[in-house]
């Protein structure tokens, strides 16, 4: 009986490493993958324009957050292939990073005494 223990267990072991389901590695490759849609050329140049004035307003030190949000949002929906997303974002992020690189212009205004 002692030596039926070991036997058993290592059968049971040998059992459980071994499966009887599907291979997933073989399943996965199995599935064709959609292909990312193109960017249009609309697309491409709105994020061209807004990665140049984001750029200009980092070097100027007048870089708002919300254009670089707008910028990675735009990079993010042309992965995807939403053209409109893109051109509205990218839109939005060369408008900020503008108006970041003008409020340079502005007047400094002096601290309450």
């Amino acid at each position: 009986m002692k030596k039926l223990i070991p036997v058993l267990f290592i059968a049971l072991i040998s059992g459980c490493a071994t499966s009887s389901g599907p291979d997933t590695k073989t399943t996965a490759a199995a599935k064709p993958q959609a292909a990312p849609a193109a960017m249009s050329a609309e697309a491409a140049k709105a994020i061209s324009q807004a990665q140049a004035d984001v750029k200009a307003a980092n070097s100027h030190d007048a870089l708002w957050i919300p254009a670089k949000v707008d910028l990675k949002k735009a990079e993010e929906a042309a992965a995807k292939g939403d053209n409109a997303a893109a051109i509205k974002q990218a839109k939005q992020a060369s408008e900020m990073a503008q108006l970041g690189i003008q409020q340079l212009k502005y007047p400094l205004t002096a601290m309450p005494k």
